[in-house]
């Protein structure tokens, strides 16, 4: 059963009435999720059952017309600066090798029909925030900033959704180890040492 968590949810129900840009939440097999592997080799295509767990996430923002790619944002340990992103939910992984099968979503402060910049994220674990995901996560990645062109669900008949394979630029998302930045490190040396020097005085 497919698993979707749509943040905040009350607003983009509220906003589904008003022709808010709609695509469909999946990928296909030339964009998929992976896990880097560390022989150097292909990287392996975890199943929704071979790594439990795995969330991946969607980020959005406008795409204006003529507008250049936005800077992406690195899933790491602590970098909370999203800048214009904005989380939308996460699904998980089918029974197919690095493949999600989201739904149709709508995108809160989308029009229906425009663009939309996208950045996908993976994680391996069930936190369903990224508050929680970068706490918690060991291995995690994101993909490049890509274009998909939304429809408006209020057409009748309505077109069908794009998938965000419909852009070539999205071509799949390597989850590697994460490695705590500097600070953290610095933070967490510092803890032994004071642990170490408490020790020795008892």
């Amino acid at each position: 059963m497919k698993k979707l968590t749509i943040i905040p949810l009350a607003a983009m129900i509220c906003g589904a009435a008003y022709g808010q840009g709609e695509l469909t939440f999946e990928n296909g097999s030339a964009a998929k999720v992976g896990i880097q592997n560390p022989a150097g080799s292909a990287s392996v295509f975890p199943t929704k059952t071979s790594v439990p767990g795995v969330e991946i996430a969607l980020f959005y923002q406008a795409d204006p017309t003529g507008s250049a790619a936005p800077a992406t944002f690195s899933f790491a340990p602590g970098n909370t600066a999203l800048g214009n992103w904005t989380f939308f939910g996460t699904t998980t992984l089918s029974a197919a090798g690095g493949i999600f099968l989201g739904p149709n979503i709508d995108l809160a402060g989308i029009t229906g029909g425009a663009n939309a910049w996208i950045e996908i994220v993976a994680w391996n674990n069930s936190a369903t925030t990224f508050a929680q995901a970068l706490a918690t996560s060991t291995l995690g990645g994101n993909s490049v900033a890509f274009s998909v062109a939304t429809i408006d669900p209020t057409i009748n008949p309505k077109p069908q959704d794009n998938l965000l394979t419909s852009n070539p630029a999205f071509t799949g998302v390597t989850m590697t180890p994460l490695v705590p930045e500097p600070t953290t490190l610095a933070l967490g040396a510092l803890g032994a040492a004071s642990l170490l020097a408490f020790r020795r005085k008892k």
